[in-house]
């Protein structure tokens, strides 16, 4: 990666998340939040660790907005443009790339070679016209994928917004409708520095393309610390990670041309992880499917039902999920998934306890007949 800087710790140090899953070849697959839509909201400046209530947000108005989306299956995310976040030096606000550099000191090194290293932002990635801010809306789900991309003045707007809705597909009616392909790229060092010392050169070296800067933000947590750097793509809700500059270039060639190349594919969000799994079995199997061609069911006694994620989670995931894998086409596969752990235990964050994390492993697809 042009730029980068390894998760290879200090001597002496216990190995970062991220290096530990990487050393272990934990696997990508099915490891992808779960959410059916996403709304991501532009807000420059650090992040803390719950960045909608820790950051130049008004923090009532973040807690209210995390509250409002809680159990939709609508998740918020805040983005920024890749570059330095000076615009607060007061002594008790400690950003992103400080929490980096607190835990490596070449991370500040590393970062400066990737564009970062003075208080300007990168070339061709300035501010949104002051008092406006950009805000995406996006459902991913197959065969009801949409996004909006808007402006915006004041982001109470949000507070009117039924993420419910958004995440049956009901989008608000704001902005442009848009289909080009938009990555964020996890850099929220407050909730894991895994982020920054990874997520920080990725997104910097990508945003210094000048036919790549609008399309490349930083973002708050996605989800997946160890699997630094790890990004999110809408409009699709495809999930990466272990990313370099080379992987998420071709990765963002790909998804243009309706593609998904699956080396660094984690799963789409808008299945719950047994059916990421599912559809990664099938994709495996089946190489040239393109990126919105597959859904995923439950197979239950009574027929095959959706797993939508909107709403509650349904609690634990039993030991064993048989799915159908439908293509738009009309070919079906049954695919069982087995829920399983991987040892040996891992840190699933920095600093946290060492885990098994689940690890869900797709049987052989088989093909069954047509759904259509």
């Amino acid at each position: 990666m042009a730029g980068a800087t390894t998760n290879v710790p200090a001597q002496g140090q216990p190995p970062s998340c991220s290096a530990a899953a990487a050393l272990l070849d934990e696997p990508l697959v099915a490891t992808a939040p779960v959410a059916s839509a996403w709304v991501v909201l532009e807000q420059a400046g650090p992040w803390g660790r719950q960045a909608l209530q820790s950051s130049h947000l008004d923090a009532e108005l973040g807690e209210a907005l995390a509250k409002a989306s809680d159990g939709t299956g609508t998740t918020i995310l805040l983005a920024r443009r890749p570059g330095r976040h000076a615009d607060d030096h007061s002594p008790d606000h400690t950003t992103d790339r400080d929490a980096a550099v607190a835990a490596d000191p070449g991370t500040d090194r590393a970062v400066s070679r990737a564009g970062g290293g003075t208080d300007r932002e990168g070339p061709g990635v300035g501010r949104s016209t002051a008092g406006a801010r950009r805000v995406w809306v996006a459902h991913t789900a197959p065969g009801g994928m949409r996004m909006r991309e808007a402006m915006i003045t004041d982001p109470a707007e949000l507070l009117g917004w039924d993420f419910a809705a958004i995440a049956r597909g009901e989008l608000p009616p704001v902005g442009r409708r848009t289909t080009e392909p938009v990555m964020f790229v996890c850099t929220n060092a407050r909730r894991d520095v895994c982020c920054a010392l990874a997520g920080l050169p990725l997104a910097r070296d990508l945003a210094a393309d000048p036919l790549l800067a609008e399309r490349i933000w930083e973002a708050s947590h996605i989800g997946g610390h160890r699997f630094a750097p790890t990004v999110l793509v809408l409009p699709h809700g495809t999930v990466h990670g272990r990313l370099d500059s080379a992987s998420a270039r071709a990765l963002l060639s790909a998804v243009d041309s309706g593609e998904l190349p699956l080396e660094h594919y984690r799963g789409r969000s808008s299945f719950r992880r047994p059916l990421q799994a599912a559809e990664f079995a099938v994709r495996r199997a089946h190489p040239r499917t393109r990126i919105d061609d597959l859904d995923v069911l439950l197979v239950r006694p009574t027929g095959v039902v959706s797993s939508a994620p909107a709403g509650p989670a349904p609690g634990p995931t039993p030991p064993l999920c048989r799915t159908e894998v439908r293509h738009r086409d009309g070919r079906a596969w049954r695919v069982d998934v087995v829920r399983t752990v991987a040892a040996p235990p891992r840190p699933e964050s920095c600093g946290k306890a060492d885990v098994m994390p689940e690890v869900f492993v797709a049987a052989t697809p088989r093909r069954i007949p047509d759904w259509c």
